[in-house]
Order: structure tokens, then sequence, then C-alpha cells
């Protein structure tokens, strides 16, 4: 694998990564709002959450698709 290659191999883990960390964090902290905000918790950030996970779904692919043309 080229240097550009790892270099971007290893930007998208970080970032895919990150975005991981971030959707645990947030999920840890909405965990923290159920007892107030009960049910109403998936409407409020169902977007939010959304676009997070779509996010880690969409480097996962470019990851994916790096490993695909390096094999």
């Amino acid at each position: 694998m080229g240097s550009e290659a790892a270099e971007a191999r290893a930007a998208l883990t970080s970032g895919r990564d990150a975005l991981r960390a971030v959707l645990a964090e947030l999920d840890a902290y909405l965990a923290t709002l159920r007892p107030v905000l009960g049910r109403e918790i998936p409407q409020i950030f169902a977007r939010e959450l959304a676009a997070v996970a779509d996010a880690v779904q969409a480097l996962t692919q470019a990851l994916e698709g790096l490993g695909d043309e390096h094999s």
C-alpha cells in the first residue's frame, strides 16, 4: 500500500473511530435523560443519530474500498 493510501486509510479509520466514540458518548448522555424525557428521546434525536450512523457507515465503506483497491 502506498504512502498516500496508508495516510488516507489512517485518516478514515481515525474519523470513523472518533464518530463511534461520539455516538457512544451521546448514547450514554441520552441514557441520563431517559428518566426525564422517556420515550421522546428517539424522536427528538432521530435525525442526528441517523446522520452519525450514516457517517460511520460511509467511512467504513470507504475503508473497505481502500482495502479492496490495494489487495
